[in-house]
């Protein structure tokens, strides 16, 4: 259940709730007159607004729909395999550790072509369209790809996002229909580092 106050100059003024309308995108959900919001169960990104007299505030809403583990790290052995230009490992320190015990360390080095490869066999269950990340950035600009590949070994890349952060941040990648994850491929961005780290 949401609420809404006023302001004016540091000052609280007094207002009633039927002061206020809410209204959210129907991708997202539904809302009452009093902000009660209930999302919907599917995957899906809007706003929230709510208006008193001339002044309306947007709120920006991603919905995640049902979550279904895919994997983590939590065991003695990730589902990803080091390669020549990305080493996987599982990392224990909790300062690089979202949730949980571990996480996924990935160690990558760009080769003359600007790209680093670390792979992995993991089926998506039918009717999955999205896939949702904790990537920990390294600050460097490059570009981080989930690949896909279907039944005939067709791949696809599909952008995760630009490592221009550092922490943590939830990403969610369309999932092309009728494939697989083989992998997440690092891809040189433009600028002055050709190596990093990121946790996952």
């Amino acid at each position: 259940s949401l609420t809404a106050s006023a302001g004016w100059r540091g000052l609280t003024p007094a207002s009633r709730d039927d002061c206020y309308t809410w209204e959210c995108d129907p991708e997202v959900g539904t809302i009452t007159p009093d902000g009660l919001f209930t999302a919907t169960d599917k995957t899906a990104s809007g706003q929230l607004r709510v208006t008193a007299g001339e002044r309306t505030a947007v709120l920006p809403v991603n919905v995640a729909g049902h979550i279904l583990t895919l994997m983590d790290f939590e065991g003695e052995e990730s589902v990803f395999t080091s390669t020549d230009t990305v080493t996987a490992e599982i990392e224990t320190d909790l300062a690089s550790v979202r949730t949980g015990r571990q996480s996924l360390r990935l160690d990558y080095t760009l080769d003359a072509m600007g790209t680093a490869l670390v792979e992995t066999d993991l089926a998506v269950p039918a009717g999955e369209t999205h896939l949702g990340l904790w990537v920990k950035g390294d600050g460097s600009g490059n570009n981080l790809f989930a690949v896909f590949a279907d039944e005939d070994g067709e791949e696809t890349l599909s952008p995760v996002c630009i490592l221009d952060f550092d922490g943590w941040r939830h990403v969610l990648v369309p999932i092309p229909a009728g494939t697989k994850l083989t992998g997440l491929q690092f891809i040189y961005g433009g600028g002055q580092y050709a190596a990093g780290t990121v946790w996952l």
